[in-house]
């Protein structure tokens, strides 16, 4: 797991900015030593719950919410994770840059977001950014191999 430099999380409403590293990411590719580059790019988790066995309700709301992210600059994508039984989703999405993610948390659109999902909610969402990293082929080779 990466450092709290590299990962920030907030609860609930908050809209603070979230803290970026100290040093820029590094955009090339892993050098020989097997080191994982950092890209220049964050994934945003909303975790939420809702009543367990509501799946259909998850897609439902993340079908309504997907062409508001889709108008969001810098935004890249937006997955669904579930796990069923406990009642626990995640809205996963992927953004360009730390300033985007903080710009759409000051948004009207995440206003709208939150007021679509938030009548269906059995607790408080919990909202992590994390910057970023790929594991580079030939690192994942050796692990395969070794």
């Amino acid at each position: 797991m990466s450092s709290n430099a590299d990962r920030t999380t907030r609860v609930g409403a908050t809209n603070a900015p979230v803290r970026a590293r100290s040093t820029p990411p590094v955009t090339t590719t892993a050098r020989s030593s097997g080191t994982v580059p950092t890209l220049g790019h964050f994934a945003r988790l909303e975790r939420f719950n809702l009543s367990q066995g509501f799946a259909e309700l998850a897609e439902g709301l993340t079908d309504r919410i997907a062409p508001i992210m889709a108008r969001q600059p810098g935004f890249r994508s937006l997955t669904l994770l579930s796990d069923e039984t406990s009642g626990e989703y995640i809205f996963l999405t992927y953004w360009d840059d730390l300033a985007q993610v903080n710009a759409f948390e000051r948004s009207a659109d995440e206003w709208r977001i939150r007021d679509i999902v938030s009548e269906h909610l059995t607790a408080v969402p919990q909202i992590e950014v994390y910057q970023v990293h790929n594991v580079p082929q030939e690192v994942e080779e050796r692990s395969v191999g070794e």
